[in-house]
């Protein structure tokens, strides 16, 4: 396995962690091909929510969040969980640049909230 794919699969599997570390179900989810829906599945009280994780200097959020949830349409709530880093130089070891973020849809947001009828 190359680096990168090692790196990327330390951070689908640091997701799955930090999930389980809140109290959710997590699994990592083997990658489909033409079939693949994401990253992880987390299941929460509302919907499953698929994680697209993203470990990389430069992401287009914006786009990220659009594949992601054209991926995972029909199998629950899509966010993208990105991971900031750069190489540094001269020796291609990656370093941390900030903490990770998450990134959702406005509509996947409000639904993840849920109902909140009085």
């Amino acid at each position: 396995m190359n680096k990168p794919k090692r790196q990327g699969t330390a951070f689908e599997t640091w997701n799955v962690d930090l999930a389980k570390a809140f109290g959710y179900f997590a699994e990592r989810i083997a990658e489909g091909g033409a079939k693949d829906i994401g990253d992880v599945r987390v299941e929460t009280w509302a919907d499953d929510v698929i994680l697209e994780c993203k470990h990389r200097d430069r992401l287009n959020i914006h786009e990220a969040v659009a594949k992601a949830k054209a991926k995972a349409e029909g199998h629950g709530l899509t966010a993208v969980v990105w991971k900031r880093s750069t190489m540094k130089a001269g020796n291609n070891r990656r370093s941390q640049v900030g903490v990770p973020i998450v990134a959702m849809s406005i509509e996947d947001f409000y639904e993840l909230l849920g109902d909140n009828s009085i």
